[in-house]
């Protein structure tokens, strides 16, 4: 798999594998081009739907696509509730990210365009590094691994 930039393959991944970013780095690395469809989720652990939707993420990765699992949550919300519960986890073929600016939110919508605050959001990525769908909401693991097949064309 070979990925361009701050993408990186991990495999039952302890929190050190969980990769600190700007806002900017972060869509950098999943916007570049690559030889793989991406899956980029912005996600928080106050966000119910973004946990159902990182359990079907988690493990999606496949070699159709790479997943990018990008967490918005604050580094001190982060370091109490995210990463304990991140352990209990295995992560299977997902890149993790967490944003290191103290408002994630705020820093997301100056630097990522399309975003307009709602979480979950979704984006998969073309081969050329374009958009080619965004979701708005929870999406189940059929309605990804879809989404991947009509962007890998």
């Amino acid at each position: 798999m070979l990925l361009i930039g701050l993408l990186y393959a991990c495999t039952a991944a302890p929190t050190a594998d969980v990769r600190p970013v700007t806002a900017v780095q972060a869509y950098r690395a999943v916007h570049s081009k690559s030889d793989m469809v991406r899956v980029a989720s912005l996600w928080a652990m106050w966000c119910g739907p973004c946990l159902t939707e990182v359990e079907a993420l988690r493990t999606l990765g496949t070699e159709q696509a790479a997943v990018a699992l990008i967490n918005v949550d604050t580094p001190s919300e982060y370091d109490r509730r995210v990463a304990p519960w991140s352990l209990e986890r295995d992560w299977v073929d997902a890149s993790r990210y967490r944003l290191t600016e103290r408002d994630p939110m705020n820093a997301l919508s100056s630097s990522w365009p399309g975003w307009h605050g709602a979480l979950p959001y979704t984006e998969i990525i073309a081969k050329d590094g374009s958009i080619c769908e965004r979701f708005t909401r929870a999406v189940s693991r059929t309605e990804l691994l879809e989404a991947i097949e009509r962007c890998s064309d």
